[in-house]
């Protein structure tokens, strides 16, 4: 049976200081579901690109020190217009980035996901209707992984009203065609908070705006 200690955090929109004294010396795996990077205006992508590029250079040593040497698996949120995973890549961090139908299988847990948010402007990175994302559900449910990361969360479960939610994700749920171990994910800063629902097994945690230590236990397969 699987079990890890992992490191969870989501929306700290480059406050580091989120993450200080927050990273044990003995957890095993770090998971980053999106929106790290601050912004520098709504959305123009050349613009910020080049800042989070700056920014990621100008505060690297910091990062560094917080990550503390862990694997580290990102999921890209809508305020990322770059890579965080890319980036530690380059850093010679083992960082593994999360895009829909590809699993990521560390520890002997499988992780699958997918980035992207149900439309709201157009302005941000990852915009997509709703319609899209069944697409994205599809190939998740395919994968079967034990751990679901995405950044949005499924519509109606540790979300505010103030954006809409994944409808695909919670129709897969609702009927019982999905059900992971474990699902993180940010983007709703209201809706922070653990919670499980009636009908599933999963775990739901949403960590916007902190960083929690979570133990992740994998029951063995039959």
């Amino acid at each position: 049976m699987p079990n890890i200690k992992i490191a969870h955090f989501s929306d700290i929109h480059g406050h580091l200081s989120i993450l200080k004294d927050k990273i044990p010396d003995d957890v095993d795996l770090i998971i980053s579901t999106g929106d790290i990077f601050p912004n520098l205006t709504r959305g123009i992508v050349d613009v910020e690109e080049r800042f989070q590029l700056r920014w990621f250079d100008d505060n690297y040593p910091e990062i560094k020190s917080l990550l503390k040497g862990k694997p580290i698996i990102c999921v890209q949120g809508n305020h990322d217009f770059v890579c965080l995973a890319s980036l530690l890549r380059k850093e010679g961090h083992l960082a593994k980035k999360v895009i829909s139908g590809m699993p990521v299988d560390m520890f002997g847990i499988r992780f699958a996901g997918f980035p992207g948010i149900p439309y709201i402007q157009g302005e941000w990175w990852g915009e997509f209707d709703q319609d899209y994302f069944l697409k994205f559900v599809k190939e998740a449910i395919d994968l079967a992984p034990d751990v679901l990361l995405t950044h949005a969360p499924p519509d109606g479960i540790l979300h505010s009203p103030r954006y809409s939610g994944i409808r695909a994700l919670t129709n897969a749920i609702n009927y019982g065609e999905f059900e992971p171990e474990y699902h993180l994910y940010g983007h709703s800063h209201e809706g922070f908070g653990q919670a499980t629902i009636e009908g599933t097994k999963t775990k739901f945690i949403n960590g916007a705006c902190h960083c929690l230590v979570h133990q992740i236990e994998i029951p063995a397969k039959a």
